[in-house]
């Protein structure tokens, strides 16, 4: 929730620079510095989403079906151990 609160204050930010009255060279340097922090901000956003939709893919192929003996078999077991 933090990292979404900061991208949508970055991105206002962003906005909110050319109307701000700034000189032009720190306008530039703010609007590529708090671009790349937006970019750093997305992709960290993005992709723990994709590492748990890799995990929970994988745990639903890999789950085991266990089975109970009937007890025929057990039986069956006992009279060959006698």
């Amino acid at each position: 929730m933090i990292v979404n609160t900061k991208t949508f204050f970055v991105g206002l930010i962003l906005v909110l620079l050319p109307f701000l009255g700034i000189p032009l060279f720190w306008k530039t340097t703010f609007t590529v510095l708090f671009g790349l922090y937006l970019i750093f901000l997305s992709i960290r956003i993005e992709l723990p989403k994709k590492a748990t939709a890799k995990r929970t893919r994988k745990k639903e192929k890999t789950s085991s079906v266990f089975t109970e003996n009937s007890p025929d078999e057990i039986k069956s077991l006992d009279e060959e151990s006698n």
